[in-house]
């Protein structure tokens, strides 16, 4: 208690009764109770102060300042900065709860509106109209959609914290700081979706392209669904397990170390049971007892033709022999890897399957174990045809098509081994029909890669994680 006396009146000021620092409260409720009764507290005194400061005009010598008015004035002012710090930090961490709250549904909505123009302006392309998308929101600018919010650790607390190991200077604001750094900090752009992301998430490969976390975390689960990706490269080089750790959760992680024994086997054994159907572990084959184990359904399965175990000869595979004979009558060829079946519409002998085992499509066995002819004439003028005729803007006249088909001949006898070294070119001229990837034979209407020794035409993600 501070008392102040009067020859009129004793007036007494109540000052420190309660306790002017912020309450280290867990939650941003009870955090914000505390803070309305703390700035309601503060606006008594202050009144309580004016009626004071008011009865006093007129008893004190003109000019004059005494200890007392001037005691008086300092404490005013310290119980307006009071009122004025909880007042704006209250409104600080309603700001920053709405942020925390709202981020994830704003920015998918963003996501979604922005999936919608870019699949207008195709469908307008592929009817060869002119198309220009004008929105109040710059995509490129907008902060990455968070599909799963705890999965992005590095992204602080927004909602303000005070420890009681704080000293006098104030509460640590380290969480806030992270919290401005989080979107004002510097930015880098994503080699893959061009977006701009805080520099804390995004990756940088071997290579040194750098990808946000979102995109990186696209492609390493592409690469647990399509065994042409796995593992995970860029530019021809392995992404590091420690960077994928880091990406996955541990779950997660764990399927992709066990997509790489799958992939690695030769003569792979999936479960029989039709709700199932997952990958059994070759330490799960008794090759004496010709059976295996499903480690995650339990289901027995005969290793000869692959059903559940049986008793007595196995029965005929009336779908298989099917395959089999459609196979020998069109000239397809098994891979004797995995045994996918592999048409070759055009194009050298010379086969890589997605299991990345290099064979002759003639005779079937492994590359540069055989003596067959690289090429077969007719499907070699086929791909030639079909390369002129995708790079021409016009069709060409009969004589001109030709001579450039002989030409396309020449150049695909010379590069047949090409390992596409250097850079691709960029082709980003407007095509109505847009550009075809070579390899995964999807559709792309903003450019292509070309690779100048041989013309390969590849896409963004098979240039990089494919080739």
């Amino acid at each position: 208690m501070h008392s102040v006396g009067s020859s009129s009146r004793q007036t007494t000021i109540r000052s420190s009764s309660f306790d002017t620092r912020p309450s280290s409260a867990g939650s941003p409720e009870g955090s914000s109770i505390e803070d309305d009764d703390l700035v309601l507290a503060l606006m008594l005194q202050l009144e309580e102060l004016g009626i004071e400061v008011d009865t006093r005009k007129g008893k004190e010598r003109a000019g004059s300042r005494t200890d007392r008015n001037a005691a008086l004035t300092d404490f005013k002012d310290t119980l307006e900065g009071l009122s004025t710090f909880h007042s704006d930090r209250r409104m600080a961490q309603s700001m920053a709860v709405a942020v925390h709250q709202d981020a994830v549904a704003i920015t998918e909505l963003v996501a979604v509106e922005a999936i919608a123009v870019r699949d207008r302006e195709q469908v307008l392309r592929e009817e060869n109209m002119s198309f220009r998308a004008t929105l109040a929101t710059d995509f490129d600018d907008t902060a990455s959609v968070f599909t799963d919010f705890e999965q992005h650790t590095n992204l602080p607390s927004y909602v303000f914290e005070y420890h009681s190991e704080d000293d006098e200077s104030g509460p640590s604001s380290k969480p806030q700081i992270k919290g401005i750094q989080y979107y004002t900090g510097r930015k880098i752009t994503c080699s893959i979706c061009v977006t701009s992301v805080p520099h804390s998430n995004t990756i940088k490969c071997p290579c040194n392209h750098i990808y946000c976390s979102d995109c990186l975390r696209k492609y390493i689960q592409n690469a647990m669904k399509d065994e042409s990706m796995y593992p995970l490269k860029c530019c021809r080089l392995e992404v590091p397990n420690q960077i994928l750790s880091q990406i996955l959760s541990p779950r997660e992680y764990q399927e992709y170390i066990n997509k790489g024994i799958e992939y690695s086997t030769a003569n792979r054994l999936y479960c029989a049971n039709k709700k199932c159907l997952k990958f059994i572990s070759p330490d799960m084959i008794d090759e004496v007892a010709q059976a295996a184990l499903c480690g995650s359904c339990g289901t027995a399965v005969c290793t000869l033709c692959k059903n559940e175990e049986h008793a007595g000869l196995c029965r005929k595979d009336e779908g298989l022999e099917a395959v089999m004979l459609a196979a020998s009558q069109n000239g397809w060829r098994q891979c004797f890897k995995c045994q996918r079946m592999i048409e070759l519409q055009h194009g050298c002998h010379h086969m890589t399957c997605h299991c990345k085992a290099e064979f002759c499509y003639v005779c079937g066995v492994e590359w540069k174990k055989c003596n067959c002819a690289l090429f077969e004439e007719n499907r070699l003028y086929d791909a030639a045809a079909v390369r002129v005729d995708r790079d021409a803007v016009v069709p060409l006249a009969p004589v001109i098509r030709a001579e450039r088909i002989e030409q396309v001949q020449e150049q695909i006898r010379e590069n047949h081994n090409c390992t596409h070294p250097g850079r691709f070119e960029k082709r980003t001229a407007y095509r109505s029909w847009g550009y075809q990837c070579d390899i995964c034979n999807r559709r792309h209407w903003k450019y292509i890669l070309v690779c100048p020794r041989c013309e390969l035409m590849a896409c963004e993600e098979c240039r990089r994680f494919r080739v």
